[in-house]
């Protein structure tokens, strides 16, 4: 097939048709999981309430934490999702350091640029995916 043909990726039969030259690969052999527990000094504290549905958007600024704040550490480029209700599609892509509600996913793509992956999580097929397996 010539590089600029589509076809319909049995894998992916809800992608639609994609390029010949792309491969599938599912999530988790392209994202880091990041569980490392926060211990406070980390920076700001993002909870879902501060991210916006379905834009990918920080509704407003995250408090400074204390020491005793729960949740993961991420670092700058590293992209939050929220598992809590995922219909809601609040998903952020990271700016800087900082401390994520333990009602977030902290993904770290391995092999993709950040904001590819914020738009894919951000994707309505995604979200239907997740959805539908909750």
């Amino acid at each position: 097939m010539p590089l600029d043909a589509t076809a319909r990726d049995p894998m992916m039969p809800w992608s639609g048709n994609v390029p010949a030259a792309w491969h599938a690969k599912r999530l988790k052999w392209t994202v880091e999981r990041i569980t490392r527990k926060a211990s406070g000094g980390e920076g700001r504290y993002v909870g879902l309430e501060n991210i916006e549905p379905w834009s990918g958007r920080m509704s407003f600024i995250a408090n400074k934490i204390s020491s005793d704040s729960l949740g993961n550490v991420f670092e700058k480029g590293d992209v939050l999702f929220g598992k809590l209700r995922p219909y809601l599609a609040k998903v952020f892509l990271t700016n800087d350091r900082g401390i994520g509600s333990s009602e977030f996913l902290i993904l770290r793509g391995r092999d993709l640029l950040p904001e590819f992956l914020q738009y894919v999580l951000l994707s309505e097929a995604f979200i239907k995916l997740v959805d539908s397996s909750t």
